[in-house]
Parts: structure tokens; sequence; C-alpha cells
């Protein structure tokens, strides 16, 4: 996998709403470590669990976020950070 690929495909995603699209590159036992986990789910290990897991949290965070046209306090997405443990 070209992981400029990946990152391209999950900016996209994120910032157009498109989850198909944003979990294309999720495997089914794919583990989320992050500390936007423990903000999202206070709580928790900081970590989800799972293709349907992750892709729940992401619903989530898309439906409670602004709209990513630049209009809302955050705007969109443009750096994703992608290393391996």
């Amino acid at each position: 996998m070209i992981h400029a690929r990946l990152v391209q495909d999950w900016l996209e995603g994120w910032n157009t709403r498109n989850l198909d699209l944003l979990m294309s590159h999720y495997a089914a036992d794919a583990v989320f470590i992050s500390p936007a986990v423990l903000v999202a789910e206070p709580g928790s290990s900081g970590s989800v669990r799972g293709e349907a897991a992750i892709r729940e949290l992401y619903r989530r965070r898309l439906e409670h976020s602004p709209e990513t046209s630049g209009a809302g306090p955050h705007g969109a997405a443009r750096r994703l950070a992608v290393g391996s443990s």
C-alpha cells in the first residue's frame, strides 16, 4: 500500500464526510489508539478495537463536528500521521 493513497483517502473521506472512503483502509481487526479516544470516551483506555467500533467512533465525531468547509472553528483536516509501533 502506498501511504500517500491512505492519507489522501482518509483526508478526503473526513473532509467530505464519506465514512466508507474514510474507513476503506481499515482491517476488520484494526486497533485505533489516540488521545482523541480519551476525549470522546472518558474513562476508556484510549483505544478502539475493530473496524465496526472505529467506524462508530468516526461516525459520532463527524456527526458532532462542524462542517469541514472551513466555516467551522476547526476547518478541514489537512494532515494525518501514519505510522506503526
